[in-house]
């Protein structure tokens, strides 16, 4: 037989549209159950979090601020969670403005997991194009001018932290901060070499970097700089750097 037909659904009043349409869920992560009956994030803690916020300006780097972050999450404790469980939760409190807005603006129910938190983040602050002017910063990297070779070092080590993924190891990491070096901070560094970085390990040339950077007599490196060009004057018969590559 055939079915009666069904009363079409009442048409509703215009005033009830907006609440009639509202989602029953608003929260953009699914946070994973946890082994308490009553949890609160502690106001102290919340207030550590929200101490340097992330904002999505330009000049912001979301590497340094997802470090930042996970270093702080494993000092803060939190009973009857997991660490997925607290990243989860204590992340949004570190998003503010811009980021803050990009957040609440995923769909709802859209995180699940940290790696997904993580990926969604680095996929907005991070993108391809960031990526790419980063890694091009490091394959690109020049001493500048009146730069110490400490300094130069510093720079370039922040450099590679602004960009995780730049799959360089040590030995072409090393070879582009040789290679963007002046000519005179190259000589320097040959000479303490051997006679050339070419014949030496990334480690070996670190190790020199590191000395002459933190050498109590590196005005020497700064009398040298004041010279002609090609001319170098290391006093080696007293002040010889003798480091082993191994």
């Amino acid at each position: 037989p055939v079915p009666p037909p069904q009363n079409p659904p009442p048409e509703r009043l215009l005033g009830d549209y907006g609440g009639a349409n509202a989602p029953g869920g608003r929260l953009t992560i699914v946070n994973q159950p946890v082994n308490v009956t009553n949890f609160q994030l502690h106001p102290s803690t919340i207030n550590q979090l929200e101490r340097k916020p992330f904002t999505g300006k330009v000049n912001e780097d979301a590497n340094k601020h997802l470090q930042r972050f996970l270093t702080m999450s494993t000092t803060l404790k939190i009973d009857g969670h997991t660490d997925e469980a607290k990243k989860l939760r204590m992340f949004p409190f570190t998003l503010a403005e811009d980021a803050e807005e990009w957040f609440y603006s995923l769909p709802a129910g859209s995180i699940t997991s940290w790696e997904e938190m993580e990926t969604a983040f680095l996929n907005e602050y991070f993108p391809a194009s960031v990526f790419l002017r980063k890694r091009y910063e490091i394959l690109n990297f020049k001493q500048k001018d009146g730069e110490s070779l400490g300094d130069a070092y510093k720079r370039f080590k922040r450099v590679l932290v602004a960009c995780p993924t730049h799959n360089m190891d040590q030995t072409e990491q090393m070879q582009m901060f040789v290679n963007g070096l002046k000519i005179k901070t190259k000589q320097l560094i040959d000479t303490a070499a051997g006679g050339s970085t070419n014949f030496s390990t990334a480690t070996g040339i670190k190790r020199i970097i590191e000395a002459i950077a933190a050498n109590e007599h590196l005005e020497l490196y700064d009398r040298c700089t004041s010279q002609p060009d090609g001319v170098i004057d290391l006093k080696l018969e007293t002040n010889k750097i003798r480091l082993e590559d191994t």
